[in-house]
């Protein structure tokens, strides 16, 4: 199939008193040289030309701040507050169910919305120096302290969407699956099997208390169900010592008596299931210099009926390898098994520093 886009759009901004309003607008055009039939759901090669234009205005208050200060008179750190208001209009998508959707460019339909939303940052007060706690003992008792500035430690940011169209100009089929923008925007879990004017709030949370350590929390609150999905992420990177780990929580989630004829067969909201998976992860050693290695482990808690045990460990990478100044020779044992595929096999790597590796290498989550 092939496919030309045309997408030209011009944005302003403006600033009066201390807000801030961007006006943003485009027209988009896109061919395919295939499309879906709508009578069969198979592939025609019949062409589709799909276009709509798109207006958007992103508004910004002025941002309310508070130093909160110890007995001593310093600061403890400072609270911000940054609300933001987005009105969103898609038009002139009336062959959502032609279009063959590979991407994003393909996955859009009309919309009619608000978004709203309020930041909440915290700042503490930081040294852009590195020194050692005794040296920085020794500043502080000489009264010539170290350069500082505002480390942003804790954010917490609340967003919602309330949809003047529910239905997306038709491209939202009620009891099954839908996922495409508008609706797929700022949370990775689903919510598009029933017609719904607010979306669910979503809420995330980024803790860095040091450069070395780092935790976050992401959550969907239904008004009417009550907590959707969460995922929370723990991390820590140090010279020799990385370790994260993330775990993840989803709901069936069941509809109100209201919208039960949208359910699926199990009486949920068609999208939602419910899950419960882990993924640790441990990184040791200096991937430059000596002998380093790591273990990477998912975990499913769910059974599931084509599994055909109660096995939890879904896969795995083990990492083992030494580092010369010149040059680095990596193993790895891969491991995957959900009963209907087991796999497992082992690879080798060889890396010049300077030129590239030659081999199969996944160093996994701890090389970000």
């Amino acid at each position: 199939m092939q496919r030309f886009d045309l997408h030209p759009n011009i944005e302003v901004p403006l600033n009066f008193s201390g807000w801030s309003l961007t006006a943003t607008a485009g027209a988009r055009a896109t061919y395919y040289s295939n499309s879906v039939d709508p009578l069969t759901g198979l592939v025609s090669p019949r062409d589709v030309v799909r276009g709509y234009g798109e207006f958007e205005l992103d508004l910004r208050p002025p941002a309310l701040a508070r130093n909160f200060q110890r007995s001593d008179g310093s600061v403890w750190f400072r609270h911000v507050i940054e609300p933001y208001l987005i009105y969103r209009r898609i038009a002139g998508i009336d062959n959502f169910n032609q279009i063959i959707r590979f991407d994003y460019v393909d996955a859009i339909a009309d919309t009619n919305e608000i978004e709203y939303g309020l930041a909440n940052r915290f700042y503490t007060r930081r040294s852009t120096e590195t020194v050692s706690k005794k040296a920085a003992r020794a500043a502080r008792e000489k009264k010539s302290p170290l350069a500082v500035q505002p480390y942003e430690a804790l954010t917490i940011t609340i967003r919602g969407k309330y949809f003047f169209d529910p239905y997306f100009g038709g491209a939202l089929i009620p009891g099954r699956r839908n996922q495409f923008y508008p609706i797929d925007t700022f949370s990775g879990f689903s919510y598009g099997g029933v017609p719904r004017k607010f979306s669910p709030v979503n809420v995330d949370v980024r803790y860095r208390p040091s450069e070395h350590l780092f935790a976050d929390f992401r959550t969907d609150l239904d008004t009417r169900s009550g907590l959707r999905a969460m995922a929370a992420t723990f991390g820590l990177n140090r010279a020799l010592v990385q370790a994260f780990s993330t775990f993840y929580y989803t709901r069936a989630v069941e509809l109100v008596p209201s919208l039960a004829q949208f359910a699926n067969a199990a009486g949920s909201e068609p999208g939602t299931l419910r899950g419960s998976q882990w993924s640790p992860a441990v990184f040791l050693g200096n991937r430059d210099k000596g002998l380093f290695g790591g273990l990477s482990l998912f975990f499913d808690f769910q059974k599931h009926p084509f599994a055909g045990s109660n096995r939890a460990l879904i896969s795995s990478t083990a990492t083992i390898g030494y580092a010369w100044k010149c040059c680095a020779i990596t193993a790895q044992d891969f491991s995957f098994n959900v009963g209907l595929r087991n796999e497992n096999r082992i690879v080798f790597a060889f890396r010049l520093n300077g030129i590239g590796t030659f081999g199969t290498e996944k160093i996994g989550q701890w090389a970000k």
